[in-house]
């Protein structure tokens, strides 16, 4: 197992599998900047006041054999680090960009192919399709419906709470239902879900919590990183974008050539445009 560039966010990753000590243990590594003298199993248990045998746990729940297997990669991972940073005057510059990293390495380890096929067929299907989002999502909403209604797909976007109560009594069971939702928590997109499964209508979940979500037909499972619905460093649009870029293009594969005849015909000549 190799995660030399991207063992801290790796971390991150499975931070919700861990036992409470074996958090702390993460969380410290994830924290701080630790220098080689730093990194015995000896000093590491004593800084925070837990069991070596802890340390070979947390290890072990990342894929490792032991600890020093551990702490191997981790050293390889601080040496990329470090080689990039001196590339760069302003600390913030390599934060920004390792976040990018991180995001596109995580969403290459999410893509499951055979849904991709599966979403693609139930465009090609649906008579109408609805996007639900909030917030950041909600622009992701919007740019979807755009893009989908230049293959020819009927859709709405919906971000609020009236266009969803006048939406909901039009959805039959001929009607895809995309929600998108970082958390997995935002009412308005579980809400609308939930009724589309008691309709008869497919629905699909773009988010980064894949859990509870068994009345949705596919749960797509975007990459996250620390704090990204805050939008402090990257836009939470970006994961979700990702994973609609291959949406988006294993379904203009389904008859392709037609599909881009009705997108160039959206397209405005420059002649035209006032």
């Amino acid at each position: 197992m190799n995660h030399n560039q991207n063992i801290l966010s790796y971390i991150e990753s499975k931070l919700s599998t861990m036992t409470d000590i074996e958090k702390t243990v993460g969380l410290f590594f994830m924290n701080e900047g630790l220098k080689e003298e730093d990194l015995s199993a000896t000093n590491i248990s004593r800084k925070i006041h837990a069991t070596q045998s802890a340390l070979t746990r947390f290890s072990k729940k990342l894929g490792y054999q032991g600890y020093r297997e551990f702490i191997f990669e981790y050293r390889n991972s601080q040496k990329y680090l470090n080689e990039h940073l001196k590339d760069f005057k302003n600390n913030l510059t390599p934060n920004i960009y390792f976040d990018y990293e991180d995001i596109i390495e995580k969403t290459k380890s999410l893509i499951d192919e055979d849904q991709l096929e599966r979403i693609s067929k139930m465009l090609s299907e649906a008579s109408r399709i609805y996007l639900y989002g909030t917030g950041f999502s909600g622009l992701v909403a919007k740019e979807v419906k755009i893009r989908f209604v230049r293959l020819g797909l009927v859709t709405e976007a919906i971000h609020d709470l009236d266009n969803l109560l006048w939406t909901s009594g039009i959805i039959d069971d001929s009607c895809l239902v995309i929600g998108f939702s970082l958390s997995g928590k935002t009412k308005i997109v579980v809400n609308a879900l939930r009724n589309a499964a008691k309709i008869g209508a497919k629905s699909i979940l773009l988010t980064t919590q894949t859990q509870g979500n068994d009345h949705v037909d596919e749960v797509v499972e975007v990459a996250s990183i620390r704090n990204l619905e805050q939008g402090t460093r990257i836009s939470p649009q970006l994961p979700l974008l990702f994973m609609i870029d291959f949406i988006y293009a294993y379904f203009l594969s389904i008859n392709k050539e037609e599909k881009l005849t009705l997108f160039n015909q959206t397209i405005v000549p420059p002649d035209d445009k006032k």
